[in-house]
């Protein structure tokens, strides 16, 4: 018998934020209808017909923006997609449903008196099995906890440092990241890997803008995401050309002039008109195609 599904799950929007702002606004969009969805049916299916009516969207503006989408997703065995973070925001809130069922089989939440006074004899056990853990811990244990906790720190700063040479405009390493950056080492990922990963994503075409809306994807969060894409990137590191690891600073004319590049394709692409109108309307205002 499967599960009762919640209606609802922890929605972390800094995380979000961070994670779509790259994204364009009908690929966020999409993005969020196929979290639902997954969130409702477990997963998402393969077949473009099926994900236009659940995206709400034509055919053309799926096969525009899906990539976007699609980088977000790990797809499964059996062809079907899902979000791995709200695969485990699920499970979460179902471990917590189900703890709450047998609470309530059981008779309910214990009354104040009755609680309180298993609140302190618990307490007062795990105070004492604390201290008699602590006294019986041996300095060799106490060792080897610290030496693993700085080997993954060590292992987590050679790929962060790594990943600052070609994205020195970020800061800040969250921790959804780390964790992301530990779990392939568990995998079997030495540093090294990632890194090679980090360059590759930097020598991918598609990745460095070559793609319909000319967006870049280098997040830190996409290459190391889970085992393929990592796989992905290392591959792509053996490919000739990319983009440059540091960005250039640019006059606020050019930002400008980059934006209207972009508002005059997208608009071409939704309007249906061909690269040789796009064309023609970039050159009567002075303009290129981005390179």
């Amino acid at each position: 018998m499967s599960r009762k599904r919640p209606p609802s799950i922890d929605f972390y929007y800094e995380d979000f934020y961070s994670g779509t702002m790259g994204m364009h606004p009908l690929a966020v969009g999409m993005y969020i209808r196929t979290i639902c969805f997954q969130l409702a049916h477990d997963s998402v299916p393969e077949e473009p017909r099926k994900l236009c009516q659940i995206l709400g969207v034509t055919p053309d503006e799926f096969h525009e923006h899906w990539g976007e989408v699609e980088e977000k997703l790990t797809q499964r065995s059996d062809g079907s997609y899902v979000n791995e973070r709200a695969q485990v925001e699920m499970e979460k809130k179902l471990a917590l449903s189900e703890v709450r069922s047998k609470c309530g089989q059981k008779g309910g939440r214990p009354s104040k008196a009755n609680g309180k006074l298993k609140v302190k004899q618990n307490e007062s056990k795990t105070k004492a099995i604390g201290k008699k853990e602590v006294g019986s811990r041996k300095k060799e244990d106490r060792k080897k906890e610290e030496g693993s906790r700085k080997e993954e720190e060590a292992y987590v700063q050679s790929v962060w440092e790594h990943y600052k040479t070609r994205r020195p405009r970020v800061r800040v390493l969250g921790e959804d990241v780390r964790n992301k950056i530990l779990a392939r080492k568990r995998e079997g990922f030495t540093a090294d890997d990632l890194i090679a990963a980090i360059d590759g994503n930097f020598r991918s075409p598609h990745h460095c803008g070559e793609n319909a809306t000319g967006t870049e994807y280098h997040e830190l969060e996409l290459i190391v995401r889970d085992s393929r894409h990592v796989n992905q990137f290392v591959n792509a590191g053996a490919s000739k050309g990319g983009c440059r690891a540091v960005p250039t600073k640019i006059t606020a004319e050019e930002a400008a002039s980059r934006r209207r590049v972009r508002e005059i394709i997208r608009a071409g692409r939704k309007a249906g008109v061909s690269d040789a109108e796009i064309t023609v309307q970039l050159t009567a205002e002075g303009l290129t195609w981005p390179k």
